[in-house]
């Protein structure tokens, strides 16, 4: 959520997947990102968000036996979405 509004923004997943190490996810203020996205980037609640948008993508990729980079988004979206993150 967007502070002080009552407007919300999505974050992409790939902002937390590196490009070249497989099963390593980024959160917090380590994301990738432009440089117009950097000051909410540097937000608490943003670095929470993509915490557990990573803890969730991490145990999912366990459960569907694939790649960190290769879990189903759709399966992160609706976990966290079922953990009461509002986002979609």
């Amino acid at each position: 959520k967007i502070p002080y509004s009552d407007e919300y923004f999505q974050i992409p997943f790939r902002i937390i997947v590196p490009q070249k190490v497989e099963n390593l996810l980024c959160a917090g203020r380590c994301v990738s990102c432009t440089r117009d996205a950097v000051p909410t980037t540097r937000q608490m609640d943003f670095c929470m968000v993509t915490g557990q948008a990573a803890g969730v993508a991490s145990a999912l990729s366990i459960q569907q036996e694939t790649s960190s980079r290769s879990v189903s988004i759709c399966s992160v979206q609706q976990e966290l979405e079922r953990q009461g993150v509002r986002g979609f």
